[in-house]
């Protein structure tokens, strides 16, 4: 009886024991190993290759930027297209998570307004590769399924609805034109040639968005936009 008693106090003690111990590591901070660290180099080195040429950059342009041989990207991805699949499903997550925020805003002109933004900060990220996959005919088949055209569709829809129930844009508006414009506005070779006039991202930021609200917005809306309150490109 008595070592039945003393088995299960040690059984006890060595509980908290593995429960203190398991505290500690979880605080513990996660270092990454080598083999993570060069995985991740060569992901971020291929959104700069990816947003320069798009998904038709090859093998050598991804293993020259990060600085590697083939057998160490081999290591790392199975192949090119896989890394390039993982960037574009990277940027579409991305897009998903900003989408769920604007969502919840009540205010149709700062959804606008950020709704933009979101789109200015993915094309300066994400570059001519952010553009080819909203276009399904523009991407092979390993990537039709990062593609963002009918999401992009559908959610322009939602804002421009909601903006026209509060008297921010202008009845007649549709969603494709609203899409078109918001394409040619933010084309890399647009932001690029910006870039080359001497305009700041936040310059750049503030032509695009006072073009696109000019096509779209109601004359007291586009006031209204124009206000001190919505500082834009701040992001």
């Amino acid at each position: 009886m008595g070592t039945s008693r003393m088995n299960r106090q040690q059984l006890e003690a060595r509980i908290r024991q593995l429960e203190l111990e398991n505290s500690r590591l979880r605080d513990r901070p996660v270092v990454p190993s080598r083999g993570d660290a060069t995985r991740n180099r060569i992901r971020e080195c291929a959104i700069d290759v990816l947003a320069a040429k798009g998904w038709h950059a090859d093998l050598r342009d991804f293993t020259e930027a990060a600085g590697v041989g083939n057998s160490t990207f081999y290591r790392h991805f199975p192949g090119r297209d896989e890394l390039v699949r993982e960037v574009g499903r990277q940027m579409v997550q991305e897009v998903y998570d900003a989408t769920l925020k604007l969502q919840k805003l009540d205010d149709g002109r700062e959804m606008l307004v950020q709704w933009v933004e979101l789109g200015f900060a993915n094309v300066h990220r994400y570059g001519r590769l952010a553009v080819q996959v909203c276009f399904p005919e523009a991407v092979p088949p390993y990537l039709q399924d990062v593609v963002m055209r009918d999401a992009l569709l559908r959610f322009t829809g939602w804002i421009l609805k909601k903006c026209k129930e509060q008297g921010h844009c202008r009845s007649d508006a549709s969603t494709r034109a609203m899409v078109r414009t918001f394409f040619a506005l933010m084309h890399p070779f647009r932001i690029r040639w910006c870039e080359q006039e001497g305009l700041s991202q936040c310059e750049i930021f503030k032509e695009t968005f006072q073009v696109f609200t000019s096509s779209y917005a109601t004359p007291e809306a586009f006031e209204a936009f124009r206000a001190p309150h919505f500082e834009l490109g701040a992001g």
